[in-house]
C-alpha cells in the first residue's frame, strides 16, 4: 500500500551573479537619461532589475536600459532561483546630474 508521494527539490548551490555595468560607484553627467545595467547569471529561474523581471539570454548573459533620476539611483539586482531565501543580490549606486560646477572654474561665493 502506498499512501502518497513526496518530491524534493534541492539547489545544489544559490545563483551565481555577476554585474559587469555599472561600476560601482559610477557617475555619469551630461544628457544621458538611461543606464545600462549588463551582466551574466547562472543557476536562475527569474532574474529581476528593481523588482522588475529581467530577460536572459540562452547563455546567462543579460543586457537592459533603466531610467536615471537627477541625484543617486539604486540599482538591485536580484537572482532568484525559485527554492532559496534570500535572494542573490547586488546592489550599485549610480549618480547623475546633466551638469556638474567644479569649485576650481573661477566661482567663488
Amino acid at each position: 500500500d502506498v499512501c502518497g508521494r513526496v518530491s524534493f527539490f534541492v539547489a545544489a548551490a544559490p545563483p551565481q551573479l555577476t554585474l559587469t555595468k555599472p561600476a560601482p560607484d559610477e557617475v555619469i553627467t551630461g544628457e544621458a537619461q538611461t543606464l545600462t545595467i549588463e551582466g551574466e547569471v547562472s543557476g536562475h529561474q527569474v532574474l529581476y532589475i528593481n523588482e522588475r523581471e529581467i530577460e536572459v539570454s540562452p547563455d546567462g548573459t543579460f543586457s537592459t536600459t533603466h531610467p536615471l533620476h537627477f541625484g543617486y539611483n539604486a540599482i538591485e539586482v536580484a537572482a532568484d532561483d525559485g527554492v532559496r531565501r534570500p535572494l542573490t543580490k547586488v546592489l550599485r549606486t549610480v549618480l547623475y546630474a546633466p551638469e556638474v560646477l567644479r569649485l576650481d572654474d573661477g566661482w567663488s561665493p
